[in-house]
């Protein structure tokens, strides 16, 4: 009975944006217009994939898998690696970003990389970063 209580209090105890919603609901979300869930011909599956990126949505602080994931997939599609990390924790947020795109920098990789806020409604929201800096800051085409 009081693990009964217990649960049911815990939603209000967290408040409402504590509880976050899954990988797919943001893939869902971020992916709108691309294919979604695409095989490779190794039997790995991209979140999602545009004309011109291979995808994986990962959650901040699985940046290191995300990275090593979408450098799969575009070598497996022949499409630029792109990674969408969703933020659900905002104290870590900027580390993991900082992190990530020191990364990427110093070892000159050619992949885009979306931080999105759990707020963010779509891909077109979120910042957006490019090693070259060519890019625009719109969402890749579909």
């Amino acid at each position: 009975m009081i693990r009964i209580l217990l649960a049911s209090m815990l939603p209000l105890a967290l408040g409402s944006g504590a509880l976050a919603e899954s990988e797919a609901f943001y893939a869902g979300l971020f992916c709108y217009g691309m294919d979604r869930q695409v095989a490779t011909s190794e039997g790995t599956i991209a979140d999602c994939v545009s004309d011109t990126h291979a995808i994986e949505v990962d959650f901040t602080p699985k940046w290191a898998e995300a990275i090593g994931q979408s450098l799969h997939y575009a070598e497996q599609l022949q499409r630029r690696a792109g990674v969408i990390l969703v933020c659900t924790n905002p104290g870590l947020c900027f580390a993991h970003t900082n992190r990530v795109r020191r990364i990427v920098e110093y070892n000159e990789l050619n992949i885009t990389i979306w931080m999105c806020a759990t707020d963010n409604e779509s891909l077109g929201e979120c910042v957006r970063f490019n090693p070259d800096q060519t890019d625009t800051g719109t969402p890749p085409s579909s």
